[in-house]
């Protein structure tokens, strides 16, 4: 399936893939020519099972990152189904643009409140700077709270590598960026009007 919408001044496309080990070759040829057919859309691509808690790639992850890596105008992977932890998180580098690919699964966790099957949290994603951050939030409707999980809450930049100000363009106030933050904390800052961690390892010019 896939979904098409707008938000933020920013066309995006959703592309969900379904649970294989791995993936059919006539599915992502699917996913790889609507992606192709829209290159003006930002795209986050939905997938059963892509990475371990570890950030390591599944092998069906693998496979589906290898067959769809070239698209430059994908931003972001999700998915869940891993229990050997309740959130996995990994950047890889294409072709000099960063996509993410995070993994949520509560289904085995036990918080204050026991073991609940997940306690129906779900993970929000609240996206700006004209699609070039993401601040994910995980809420449960059943429980009206938040995760109390310490991975719960993070930001990530969707932008090229470098831009640790999000504001689409690398230069030199990302490297005064970079070069304040390491100054202040060891490498890296909570910057309150970012609202993301920066670091040294985010200047990659």
């Amino acid at each position: 399936a896939h979904h098409l919408f707008s938000a933020g001044g920013v066309d995006w496309l959703v592309v969900n893939l379904g649970f294989w080990q791995p993936p059919p070759p006539e599915a992502l040829t699917w996913a790889d020519g609507l992606i192709k057919a829209h290159p003006d859309r930002h795209v986050i691509i939905g997938q059963h099972s892509l990475i371990w808690g570890s950030g390591n790639w599944t092998a069906e992850g693998q496979v589906t990152w290898n067959a769809l890596r070239d698209n430059e105008n994908v931003k972001l992977m999700l998915c869940g189904h891993r229990i050997d932890d309740e959130h996995g998180h990994r950047v890889d580098l294409f072709d000099d643009r960063q996509v993410h690919t995070i993994m949520i699964n509560y289904q085995d966790w036990e918080d204050t409140n026991g073991w609940n099957g997940g306690d129906g949290y779900l993970h929000l994603a609240e996206v700006s700077h004209q699609g070039r951050r993401a601040a994910f939030t995980t809420w449960s409707p059943w429980l009206q709270q938040h995760s109390p999980h310490p991975r719960g809450e993070f930001t990530i930049n969707l932008g090229n590598p470098g831009d640790v100000t999000t504001d689409g363009v690398v230069d030199v106030l990302d490297i005064l960026a970079v070069i304040y933050a390491w100054g202040s904390c060891e490498g890296c800052i909570e910057d309150t009007d970012l609202s993301m961690s920066v670091g040294v390892d985010d200047l990659l010019l």
